[in-house]
């Protein structure tokens, strides 16, 4: 896990901590496929350092994260009884999960940059 502190560490180690804890994340996935799965969690936790994120908001980022992780679990895990439709449509899923975590942290770092620009 990351050592370096930040300003924001202090929010973001709990969720990490849960991300590892946590039950069900990773239970269809080989221990390396889960450690690659988990660090990329880790990352992008720790993305969000540094950025004047609401802790509500920060809890609704790390549940979509949480929810994308054991989408991937699941889909990985059940990849032999899915049939190509519903396959496609987990996929897709998880691809617009996805795009919703991402846009969270541009548009947060906009609103901060627009934020910081009102008041020079």
């Amino acid at each position: 896990m990351n050592s370096d502190t930040g300003t924001n560490d202090a929010r973001i180690q709990p969720f990490i901590e849960q991300l590892y804890e946590g039950e069900g994340l990773t239970d269809y996935l080989t221990d390396d496929d889960a450690r690659t799965l988990l660090e990329w969690g880790e990352q992008e936790l720790n993305n969000l350092t540094g950025l004047n994120i609401e802790e509500s908001a920060l809890e609704d980022t790390f549940h979509l994260l949480r929810r994308i992780i054991r989408s991937i679990n699941r889909t990985v895990g059940q990849k032999t009884e899915l049939s190509d439709q519903r396959m496609v449509r987990r996929l897709l899923r998880i691809v617009e999960n996805s795009i919703e975590f991402s846009t969270r942290k541009p548009i947060t770092e906009r609103n901060n940059h627009d934020k910081e620009t009102e008041e020079k």
